[in-house]
């Protein structure tokens, strides 16, 4: 039996870290999915009506709603904490226009591509043979990984009601395909409807639903 655990990081409205939820480790676990939504709020999970997969993930793992996010609250700042398991006063990401090139603050530590290490490059160093995948929405999640460190890459572009679609059915496909040791969902759609229609708007509670039907899919 193939066994495999899942792990889903949300990222509060505005980018900041809410909390990370995973299944309780088990033994001999051949395969990790990892789910990231930006924008995802405590309060778009209790309010929003029909969330039955967060549910299920919540009663069967472990969570929390109130884990705070890094300062600045910018998205690149909190995945970057998220995949680095470190602050930005470590790694340097202090804002949506970092790139490795323009750091304003040096890294603590390098990885590959001169930038702090992340579970994939970590993953990649430990087990050099393993199938490492990226599915992302946001354009900008791609310049925060070591990208020679990962297989495959793909971010489809497309109208923002779209693109999670598209992002979680190519992800559906390789893993049904290749079954990497560690595959990353990045999903979008819930921070931009948050950003265009309101956050704890009906829009707003509709786009959670779809995150938790996409996952239900996953």
């Amino acid at each position: 039996m193939i066994r495999c655990t899942l792990t889903l990081m949300l990222a509060l409205v505005g980018g900041a870290v809410s909390s990370s939820l995973a299944i309780a480790q088990v033994a001999d676990v051949e395969h990790v999915v990892v789910i990231g939504i930006d924008g995802l709020s405590p309060n778009g999970i209790a309010k929003a009506p029909k969330t039955p997969n967060f549910t299920r993930l919540i009663k069967q793992g472990a969570s929390t709603m109130h884990a705070r996010g890094v300062m600045p609250t910018s998205s690149s700042s909190n995945w970057a904490s998220m995949i680095m398991g470190a602050g930005p006063e470590q790694h340097g990401v202090t804002s949506n226009d970092w790139t490795p090139e323009n750091a304003s603050i040096q890294p603590t530590a390098r990885g590959s591509d001169k930038m702090f290490p992340t579970i994939f490059g970590l993953v990649r160093e430990q087990r050099p043979s393993a199938k490492i995948a990226v599915f992302h929405d946001w354009d900008g999640f791609g310049r925060l990984f070591e990208r020679q460190a990962v297989d495959v890459i793909n971010n489809p572009k497309g109208p923002a009601e779209v693109t999670p679609v598209k992002t979680t059915e190519q992800a559906i496909a390789y893993l049904k395909q290749e079954k990497p040791l560690l595959t990353f969902i990045h999903l979008d759609h819930v921070d931009h409807v948050g950003h265009q229609k309101g956050h704890g708007t009906a829009d707003y509670y509709s786009s959670v639903e779809e995150a938790d039907r996409l996952i239900g899919l996953v």
